[in-house]
């Protein structure tokens, strides 16, 4: 199995932990939504990590702004997979932290992924 089908794959069971239903169901739906978006426009992988742990930090109720909280989070359960280097997981970690700066232009990846976000968001394509 590659790395990023292990990484969904742990991330999935993380996110079975969500105790309410309709939260988890949310959580699943929206990063799904924002990974399928992503991959349409990149084949980064590092990105497509970012993109399904983006919101963890929300959904699983870590204290403080979701995208800080959540980096960190991200920090940590992708350092316990041992399957990035460092230097990937710094990465992955900036792209989640700012993923809600939706009025700072930062690099075209972090842009790539805010624009997804908010797409996922949309009820146009309900």
């Amino acid at each position: 199995m590659k790395r990023f089908e292990v990484t969904l794959k742990k991330i999935n069971e993380l996110y079975e932990t969500i105790q309410d239903p309709m939260n988890r169901h949310l959580c699943i739906l929206h990063h799904k939504r924002v990974l399928e978006r992503v991959k349409n426009k990149s084949d980064n992988e590092l990105l497509y990590v970012a993109a399904f742990l983006h919101d963890c930090g929300l959904y699983l109720g870590l204290p403080g702004k979701h995208a800080l909280s959540g980096s960190k989070f991200a920090r940590s359960f992708l350092s316990d997979l041992h399957l990035y280097s460092e230097e990937e997981i710094e990465k992955i970690v900036d792209l989640i932290a700012l993923h809600s700066e939706k009025e700072k232009v930062h690099y075209p990846e972090a842009e790539l992924l805010k624009q997804a976000d908010i797409s996922a968001h949309s009820l146009s394509d309900l």
